[in-house]
């Protein structure tokens, strides 16, 4: 049950009170990023006038085929190469994984020129990401021009600097069920080999983006290990909110041992960290196959956490004050729900105690739509633990893309 609702917080990512900024830190690596971004591809981009001399006479817009994260500037803002086509047929990839960074402009504008269809040009451009103020903005920088109009031409450079988009990373909203929906603030911080994000979560105004800002740059660390392409930190605190979000004002349904349960009321507390790592989560849960309401506390323990004890008891009636029968008759069912509290708990300990907790979340989806794709997240998780910064957890995400 702690999985799953581990879980929910690390996609959530939402952290405490604005007037108290302890954010969320998650790394995303370049890989997943990539892969991504592959997923919104081939798409339709209006050019600017300021960048109507690199489409075709009287074009309007053009064909974003590629683009691939390449690491941080000397500035810290955030680079990228794309190529950009007349059309958007399927046509062989220039930017390959092994040196779509590396490479010179020059080598990159043969392979364009060399796999492009007759008469079609195309552009190959380098882009920088940069953040302040809640604006993410993404601008050409350098650009070459290949094949315009069909010509056979030495490439074309293009060195002025043009914003060709800018994205909000304030008040972003997810829907949570009933009630008000979650408001997140981002602040994204660029790195070699990976993107970081500080993610604060506010029911008023957002917190100053330079102290987000700085705890995104600050939050850089080797959380990304192994097989691992996403990871994030949590504080305890913000679990916890995200939690009483989540279970507080309607039940959260998970599959327990071949059996669906409700939990409600779920929160966390903890101690230590390593090897030494103490948490436990405690709440009410309804299972199906019993239809009886129970508390419940989950101990887990080590890094990994694993599981250790899973203890229920029933909510029983108050027995007090009725009559001689009624009571009996209350004594009775009280008897029944303290057995089968009891029992349920005991089979679950059985069951999974000494196994980690990242194995019994896992697999895991997220689904959500972004520019009229239905984008689906699929993977598992490495590793959950505890620790000073509160629970820490790495995975391994791959996309699906549904029309």
């Amino acid at each position: 049950m702690l999985g799953v609702a581990v879980v929910v917080g690390l996609l959530l990512s939402a952290p405490s009170r604005a007037a108290e900024i302890d954010p969320v830190r998650v790394r995303i690596s370049a890989a997943l990023l990539d892969e991504e971004m592959r997923a919104f591809l081939p798409a339709t981009l209006a050019l600017p006038r300021s960048l109507a001399e690199l489409g075709e006479e009287g074009a309007r817009t053009m064909t974003l085929a590629e683009l691939k994260y390449c690491g941080a500037s000397e500035k810290g803002a955030g680079r990228f190469r794309a190529v950009i086509r007349q059309s958007n047929g399927k046509t062989q990839a220039i930017l390959t994984a092994g040196d779509g960074c590396h490479a010179s402009p020059a080598e990159l504008a043969k392979r364009g020129a060399a796999s492009s269809e007759a008469g079609e040009g195309l552009v190959l451009a380098d882009l920088e990401a940069t953040w302040k103020s809640w604006e993410l903005k993404l601008a050409v920088v350098h650009a070459l021009v290949v094949g315009k109009g069909g010509h056979k031409s030495a490439p074309a450079a293009f060195d002025k600097r043009v914003d060709i988009l800018t994205i909000s990373t304030s008040d972003l909203r997810i829907d949570a069920g009933p009630g008000a929906p979650i408001v997140l603030h981002v602040a994204p911080s660029f790195a070699a080999t990976a993107v970081e994000l500080a993610v604060a979560m506010t029911e008023g105004a957002p917190p100053k983006a330079a102290t987000l800002e700085r705890a995104a740059a600050n939050g850089r660390g080797d959380i990304l290990s192994g097989q691992a392409n996403i990871a994030a930190e949590i504080p305890l605190q913000v679990a916890n909110q995200v939690l009483r979000r989540l279970t507080w004002t309607q039940p959260l349904t998970i599959p327990v041992d071949r059996d669906e349960v409700e939990i409600r009321q779920v929160s966390l507390s903890g101690s230590g960290s390593g090897e030494s790592a103490r948490l436990t989560a405690s709440g009410t849960a309804t299972p199906s196959a019993i239809r009886e309401t129970m508390q419940w506390t989950l101990a887990l323990g080590g890094d990994p956490l694993l599981v250790s004890t899973a203890q229920f008891s029933g909510q029983l009636e108050n027995c007090s004050g009725l009559a001689t029968m009624a009571a009996l008759a209350c004594n009775v069912r009280n008897g029944a729900r303290g057995a089968a509290a009891e029992a349920f708990g005991s089979s679950l300990t059985q069951r999974y105690q000494g196994q980690p907790v990242h194995e019994l979340a896992s697999p895991f989806d997220l689904r959500f739509e972004v520019a009229r794709q239905r984008i689906e997240l699929r993977g598992d998780l490495l590793r959950i633990g505890f620790g000073p910064r509160g629970l820490s957890a790495s995975g391994r995400l791959g996309t699906v893309v549904r029309e």
